[in-house]
């Protein structure tokens, strides 16, 4: 059950500290050798898609392709490279252009049996044969004289690809009371694609790529065993939300080291996409509300409680206007509704306004009560009071923050800002890092470096005291 709280929480920015910690405990250091030996075969979740100049290998690319020469390896089974080939244009220039101008059909593809695949294309939906699909190669089938090696690019892609799909719902290819581990084998054949800004350059390729990492995007609605998750940066909301919750348990998760700080989650709650998906959903409660009380009025099939009345829709659409032009010191209800005379304005009966004012505490309507969201909508990010501020080397910290602490309140802030500001009193050979730093290369190396090294690792639990 807290499960499911933590990650609503994370869906809407509220996340606290304490729950900030729970979800820490399934981070890598402090799982036991044993069940991280539960994950590695989990697909790993990870920010980026390509390798770039700046990030290298913290992508998906760059872990498919070790993930896959691994696998390679310990299966002893070939690895197969080959290319797409083009029409309507230079071999060499197609190449260069990026798959996003070819429906995701990979200029270069490497496959092997035992490959986790995914499917990049929509070629049957009834059938389970979706873009994201996930399978496992087979068999890699080349027609007579067909090679990976052959000095004719079309003759290095094979025939087809044989993959086992799970998830297949439609009926068997191959003879199943024959061969009933075929149930779910499908031969997958190359397809052609258009540029979206040249038809007259196609694309021929499987619709194919490697899954043993995935972007939070690419996992969005999928169900996994097991999962890791390897996202440092939360750029916009709902990401680190759709990477969470991929799994059924709390402990199915994995989560590296480089999870985000808790302030860099909360203060997704002020993005722009978070207010707007907020907003949305306002609209929508609004819109199922006014739908309950249009359609749910036959008393011979609905409650009391929950069954409308014409005159009732119309009082409660006035009672909602009304309520949102309230200020927020007001409690909602028959007796505010009378004081400020609405009963008087609109001459209506104390009963009836009554019973409405029951009804719109009900679920679904009671959302439209809450003014909290809405107030958190048009506030926007909250402004830093730079007078109840402190400043150390760039380190900025809240005097409430070190007030607390004096008590026994012992924040994260207050703790790096207590390592910085002793770190230069103290001999050069100590220095501090984070518990998380200590797998790290370059924190070791620091520590290599000194003759009588000292490394310190400032630890603080839910309930820390000075």
């Amino acid at each position: 059950m807290r499960w499911v709280l933590v990650l609503r929480k994370v869906r809407d920015g509220e996340l606290d500290l304490a729950d900030y910690f729970w979800l820490c405990k399934r981070k890598r250091t402090l799982l036991s050798l044993a069940e991280r030996a539960e994950f590695a075969s989990a697909p790993i979740l990870m920010d980026f898609r390509r390798s770039t100049d700046a990030n290298p290998e913290q992508n998906c690319e760059f872990e498919n392709k070790k993930r896959l020469r691994w696998h390679a390896r310990e299966m002893k089974v070939p690895i197969i490279k080959f290319c797409a080939t083009h029409d309507g244009a230079d071999e060499a220039e197609a190449a260069a252009l990026g798959e996003e101008h070819f429906g995701n059909l990979a200029a270069t593809l490497e496959v092997a049996k035992g490959a986790r695949m995914l499917l990049t294309k929509n070629l049957s939906t009834s059938r389970g044969l979706i873009n994201g699909t996930r399978l496992e190669v087979v068999d890699v089938l080349y027609a007579h004289n067909c090679h990976p090696n052959h000095p004719i690019l079309e003759h290095q892609v094979p025939l087809c690809i044989v993959c086992n799909v799970p998830h297949y719902t439609g009926p068997p290819y191959f003879k199943v009371a024959e061969h009933p581990k075929r149930a779910k084998w499908l031969p997958f054949l190359t397809t052609a694609v258009a540029d979206e800004n040249n038809k007259a350059v196609r694309r021929k390729q499987f619709p194919l790529t490697l899954s043993w990492a995935l972007t939070p995007q690419k996992a969005q609605g999928m169900t996994l065993d097991k999962a890791v998750v390897n996202c440092s940066k939360v750029a916009t909301p709902g990401v680190l939300f759709v990477s969470l919750s991929r799994v059924r348990h709390y402990k199915d998760l994995l989560l590296e080291d480089s999870f985000p700080a808790l302030h860099d989650i909360q203060k997704l709650k002020h993005h722009e996409n978070y207010k707007r998906r907020r907003d949305w959903e306002r609209q929508m409660l609004e819109r199922f509300s006014d739908t309950v009380r249009r359609n749910m009025t036959d008393s011979t099939v609905y409650s009391e409680e929950n069954c409308w009345t014409v005159k009732e829709n119309e009082v409660a659409t006035l009672v909602l206007k009304w309520w949102k032009e309230q200020s927020d010191d007001i409690t909602f209800g028959v007796e505010a509704l009378k004081a400020a005379g609405f009963l008087h304005t609109h001459t209506l009966q104390y009963e009836e306004v009554e019973r409405v004012c029951f009804k719109l505490q009900r679920y679904p309507h009671f959302h439209l009560l809450d003014k909290t969201a809405e107030e958190t909508l048009r506030a926007g990010p909250r402004v830093l009071d730079r007078s109840n501020c402190t400043m150390y080397q760039g380190w900025r910290m809240m005097l409430d923050d070190l007030q607390d602490a004096s008590v026994g309140d012992l924040s994260p802030a207050v703790l790096r800002w207590f390592c910085d500001s002793a770190a230069p009193s103290l001999p050069a050979s100590v220095f501090f890092a984070s518990p998380f730093d200590c797998n790290k290369d370059k924190v070791l190396r620091d520590l290599r470096s000194q003759k009588h090294g000292i490394l310190c690792y400032p630890f603080r639990s839910v309930q820390s005291k000075i």
